[in-house]
């Protein structure tokens, strides 16, 4: 059995619910990944989450989830996404801005 069709009128806001949890989980943590981080975490909180929604899709479907990025710096981080259904349409976009704050490494100095 292939899989349903689209999200109708009646359950597209559920499934929009359910992208907005998955599109913020670990969204931020993407902004650490150039700087191959050695700190431990001490915490990330995100400033603000957008979201743009451009096509029905439904979130029980495989979709690919492409983030990136641009910039960190300062304690904060931006971060972009983009949720793409199976058959290559580009269903939301997403932008996170975040505060990251890590412990610095201990060092024999400081033992």
């Amino acid at each position: 059995m292939g899989p349903g069709p689209i999200a109708g009128e009646g359950d597209i806001k559920m499934h929009c619910c359910v992208a907005a949890y998955i599109s913020d989980y670990a969204f931020l943590s993407t902004a650490l990944l150039p700087h191959h981080c050695q700190h431990k975490v001490h915490f990330m909180v995100s400033l603000d989450h957008s979201m743009w929604f451009h096509a029905p899709f439904r979130a029980d479907h495989w979709m690919l989830y492409e983030c990136e990025s641009p910039w960190a710096g300062g304690s904060r981080g931006l971060v972009r996404g983009q949720l793409w259904r199976r058959d290559g349409v580009l269903a939301v976009s997403c932008a996170q801005e975040g505060v990251i704050r890590v412990k610095p490494p201990v060092t024999e100095s400081r033992l």
